[in-house]
């Protein structure tokens, strides 16, 4: 039987760092367990091209160099704080580490 393709990028997420995958167990549940992040996997043919181009605007930015580029979404009328974060898993284990590291270091079996 095939595995659907969502299902195994859950998987491949959920390696990555350091978790499990929860698998189906109904509605209003993470899609890997984690010591740290509630982890919700979203996996598409094409994400939003203009996600993708204003991360690399970010990253082309005069004085970007080396530089970790995030992508700040925000709804006409929402406060800052309830907007969207986006950056690429890389350039989040640069600021804060491999997460699967992370995941070892708080004891808990990931």
């Amino acid at each position: 039987m095939k595995t659907s393709a969502w299902k195994h990028a859950e998987r491949r997420v959920a390696r990555a760092l350091g978790g499990s995958r929860v698998g189906p167990s109904g509605f209003n549940t993470a899609d890997v367990t984690h010591p740290l992040c509630s982890v919700s996997v979203k996996y598409r043919k094409n994400l939003p091209a203009w996600a993708l181009d204003c991360l690399d605007e970010a990253r082309g930015f005069k004085g970007a160099g080396g530089k970790v580029a995030l992508l700040v979404m925000l709804e006409k009328g929402m406060r800052i704080q309830d907007g969207l974060v986006v950056m690429r898993v890389a350039e989040f284990e640069q600021l804060y580490g491999a997460l699967d590291v992370v995941a070892g270091a708080a004891g808990e079996k990931a």
